[in-house]
């Protein structure tokens, strides 16, 4: 029996970004998220495609701080009750955009979630894995955005027209105005 392993080119992408050694940085640490983390008020600030744009992102997600572990897990959770019901096991970030990233988060009553950090993802742009399940790729809009050019992104989401490099989509929405740093590097968990 001949099995054949369909890799997407997003895989592949990821996949070549491993660094050599292996290791992590030293200021990632592992988190339980088990609760304790106080709610919000409401879920997170996300907009799914309701099509696979060819060339597209999948969605835009708004986190409102940059506790990246606090915002991933309500991330993870909102997607896995969403009427897809996407189970995610593995995320993907970039690790200069977030100040404090963890090797993993672990849900009540749901496998743990394997977060990896890269140095050439884009800085905008979350990668969720999910099991036999093409990867969805999620623009991050800053959690210091304006509110005005964030909200007009989530609706653009909406209708499926994510189409180009997520750092050109939020500075033509005007999103990038305040949230860069002096160096113009993102500042996506660093505030």
């Amino acid at each position: 029996m001949t099995t054949v392993h369909d890799t997407s080119t997003a895989d592949q992408t990821d996949l070549a970004r491993l660094d050599d050694d292996g290791g992590a940085p030293p200021r990632i640490r592992s988190h339980r998220l088990d609760g304790a983390t106080p709610a919000r008020e409401r879920g997170p600030r996300l907009s799914m495609s309701p099509v696979d744009a060819p060339g597209g992102l999948d969605g835009a997600w708004w986190p409102t701080t940059g506790d990246l572990a606090s915002e991933l897990r309500d991330l993870v959770t909102t997607l896995a009750a969403s009427p897809a019901g996407h189970l995610i096991t593995r995320v993907s970030v970039n690790a200069a955009a977030w100040r404090d990233i963890p090797d993993r988060v672990t849900l009540p009553a749901r496998p743990a979630v394997r977060v990896s950090w890269y140095t050439t993802l884009d800085p905008y742009l979350i990668t969720l894995g999910r099991a036999a399940a093409p990867r969805i790729r999620l623009l991050i809009i800053p959690p210091g955005a304006a509110p005005e050019p964030a909200r007009a992104i989530l609706r653009r989401a909406a209708t499926g027209r994510l189409v180009g490099s997520p750092g050109g989509i939020l500075d033509a929405a005007g999103a990038l105005g305040h949230v860069r740093t002096e160096a113009g590097r993102p500042d996506l968990g660093r505030s």
